[in-house]
């Protein structure tokens, strides 16, 4: 794990695991350095997604409601 990177709940490895429809065990493969440090990225990047979406709906809201400039 890289120390810039906050842990990851088991929880986020197991529902990118799902989102990248991996299938075979998922605790045996995780054991696998390669395969934990893919499914850490896709975790990561589809947290960052979410985020970034939270992010433009509520600059949009605020700009309609002129709370904002621009």
């Amino acid at each position: 794990m890289n120390a810039m990177h906050s842990p990851l709940t088991e929880a986020e490895l197991r529902a990118a695991w799902q989102r990248l429809r991996m299938s075979g065990d998922f605790d045996k493969a995780m054991s696998r350095t390669p395969v934990r440090c893919a499914v850490e990225a896709a975790a990561r990047a589809f947290n960052a997604r979410i985020r970034t979406r939270e992010t433009r709906s509520l600059d949009a809201k605020e700009r309609a409601a002129g709370e904002r400039e621009s």
